[in-house]
């Protein structure tokens, strides 16, 4: 009895990011949409330093943090407020940090009147 047996089998790894040139200022909000594979997650990633550029460099000013790239949705039984300390603390925060950060968290998001 064969335990495993490949035929025909092919593993490509393909460019996700070719040569991007991209800049952000200050105050601007950026959003990436696109097909499934065409690279989102990646750009993200390389944003926040998960994944390093093999060729190229990029520069940010301060300390990036993905939130999306954690893989974890909102948890629904939380108010917006207390979805807000569950990331910071899972990224390593403390209270007293996420308390100096939350409103400008809440500015950002634009769901002032929501949250």
């Amino acid at each position: 009895m064969k335990l495993i047996k490949f035929k025909s089998a092919t593993k490509d790894f393909f460019v996700a990011l070719d040569n991007i040139n991209l800049e952000v200022n200050e105050g601007e909000i950026l959003g990436i949409i696109g097909p499934n594979g065409s690279g989102k997650s990646t750009l993200l990633r390389a944003i926040s330093g998960i994944y390093r550029p093999d060729e190229g460099s990029i520069k940010s000013k301060g300390q990036i943090t993905l939130m999306a790239g954690l893989g974890i949705g909102f948890n629904v039984n939380l108010s917006g407020r207390e979805n807000v300390y569950l990331y910071g603390s899972i990224l390593g925060n403390s209270n007293e940090v996420m308390n100096g950060l939350m409103e400008s968290i809440i500015d950002f998001s634009g769901l002032n009147g929501f949250i």
